[in-house]
């Protein structure tokens, strides 16, 4: 019966995820031009990110034959899976790959700040006595372990801004 409440929350998520597209109406909006800069950081986040990723896979595979408990569960997987992710989300917001207009103000850090918490809250309390026996995974290991990604990202974003900020300021003094 757990697995279907697992069920019901993706296909919630998928479901909302389709409202928001819908919303947001991405079709009718113009593709975004990126210069050679941009092209380049973008390629540069994706070769780091895979780099991450089989350096992590390589990692796993060593200690999976070593018969390290934690690495025999799922959630050690996508430990590498959303290190990849989160590294090159990062790269990319430095390097102004994709996110350029850092500089106008909206609400999305919030909202991911506030999912991120959730999720680490969510973790931290689920990690409290919920070990699968012999293993140490907890069920909530992959919601401690995407808020702390999600967090990372977020105060990567706003440092970012911040930094933009300053430098828009420095370049009006001048």
């Amino acid at each position: 019966m757990d697995h279907f409440y697992w069920v019901i929350g993706f296909v919630g998520a998928l479901a909302v995820g389709g409202i928001l597209y819908l919303i947001t109406g991405r079709k009718n909006r113009e593709k975004s031009e990126y210069d050679e800069r941009q092209q380049i950081a973008r390629k540069t986040a994706i070769t780091l990110a895979y780099t991450v990723l089989m350096v992590y896979l390589a990692a796993w595979m060593v200690l999976n034959a070593l018969e390290i408990p934690f690495f025999r569960t799922p959630a050690s997987i996508f430990i590498g899976m959303m290190l990849s992710a989160t590294v090159f989300a990062i790269y990319a917001v430095f390097h102004d790959a994709y996110y350029s207009s850092l500089t106008r103000n909206s609400g999305f850090p919030v909202i991911f700040l506030l999912m991120g918490l959730t999720c680490v809250i969510s973790g931290i309390r689920g990690r409290q006595g919920d070990a699968v026996p012999g293993t140490g995974e907890s069920p909530s290991d992959l919601s401690l372990i995407a808020g702390a990604c999600i967090l990372l990202l977020v105060i990567c974003v706003l440092i970012k801004r911040h930094m933009n900020k300053k430098a828009e300021a420095e370049a009006k003094d001048e």
